[in-house]
C-alpha cells in the first residue's frame, strides 16, 4: 500500500443551526458515505461567553 492509499481523506464541515447547515451535512453524506479513506468533522463555534458569565467578568483577578 502506497502512503497516498493510507493516509485518509479529511473534509472539515462547519455546522450551525441553519437550514443549510442540515442541507450541506446530507449532501456530504450522499457524496462520500460508504466509501473508504475518508474522514469528515463536524466543527460548530459558540459565541463567546459574555462577561458576567466568567468568573471575574473577563478581567483578571486583582493583585495578577
Amino acid at each position: 500500500m502506497t502512503e497516498a492509499e493510507s493516509k485518509p481523506e479529511c473534509l472539515l464541515v462547519m455546522v450551525d443551526e441553519s437550514p443549510g447547515t442540515k442541507r450541506s451535512v446530507a449532501y456530504v453524506a450522499r457524496m462520500i458515505g460508504g466509501l473508504r479513506g475518508f474522514h469528515v468533522y463536524l466543527l460548530h463555534l459558540l459565541p463567546p461567553l459574555p462577561p458576567e458569565l466568567l468568573e471575574f467578568g473577563g478581567r483578571s483577578p486583582e493583585g495578577k
